[in-house]
């Protein structure tokens, strides 16, 4: 068992995340909307994402999506990012304040380690670590040492690469773990989510709370998780 923030971990209860990523389009209003959202619908916590374009990505990685929002229609994974990652620590402490205000708290995925220590210096509780740094283990240890609890997902690898994350957290004197089951697609087919995995995780961790990150449309595959002892779900809006 742990807390982020007011927000208790068990096994007897399932917490609701509402990832609301970069959906502010680096707008206050849109994130103020996102939360009044998130806290509308019950949810426990509201997620974002924290990183800067220029430690994230090349210029030349070509762009892996589309959306109405893009300015150069043959444009990098740069040009993408450069237009999402506009929020600076102001604003994030803005965004506690506000999520204070709304009694929901607030979390933001860091994806480096400036963002690590900007986010703990304005008092966050706790990190969520995204899929592709599974195994980032310096970005990981660099985390774990913030003493703060850790959500891990896992999307995308297989059980010694969870192992060796999870171990880095523990080595670094941090049990405060939970790792997150995730099919890294968007959107995931329900005959993809593989819910078995969610077993096959606690089997290996038997003392390791486990939740599921749902990229699935629809509610089904996340309420079907739930007997399956998840403490926490993750889903984007």
């Amino acid at each position: 068992m742990f807390k982020i923030g007011k927000v208790k971990f068990t096994k007897n209860k399932t917490v609701i995340i509402a990832e609301a990523g970069v959906n502010h389009n680096g707008r206050m209003k849109f994130a103020k909307k996102l939360v009044d959202e998130a806290k509308k619908a019950n949810c426990d916590i509201i997620k974002f994402q924290t990183y800067k374009a220029e430690k994230l990505t090349t210029k030349k990685a070509p762009r892996f999506w589309s959306w109405s929002g893009e300015k150069k229609s043959k444009g990098s994974q740069y040009d993408s990012y450069s237009i999402l990652d506009s929020f600076e620590k102001r604003h994030y402490k803005y965004l506690i304040k506000y999520c204070q205000k709304k009694n929901i708290e607030f979390l933001s995925t860091p994806f480096d380690k400036d963002s690590v220590d900007m986010l703990a210096s304005i008092g966050m509780k706790g990190f969520k670590i995204a899929s592709g740094d599974i195994t980032n283990l310096n970005l990981i240890k660099h985390i774990a040492k913030k003493k703060l609890p850790i959500l891990l997902s896992t999307g995308a690898s297989n059980i010694n690469e969870i192992r060796k994350a999870v171990s880095i957290i523990k080595k670094s004197g941090n049990n405060k773990i939970l790792i997150m089951h995730c099919t890294l697609c968007y959107p995931t087919k329900p005959s993809d989510a593989n819910l078995l995995a969610i077993k096959h995780i606690q089997e290996n961790f038997p003392n390791i709370l486990t939740g599921l990150s749902d990229h699935t449309l629809g509610i089904d595959v996340a309420t079907a998780s739930i007997p399956l002892g998840v403490s926490a779900i993750e889903k984007h809006f």
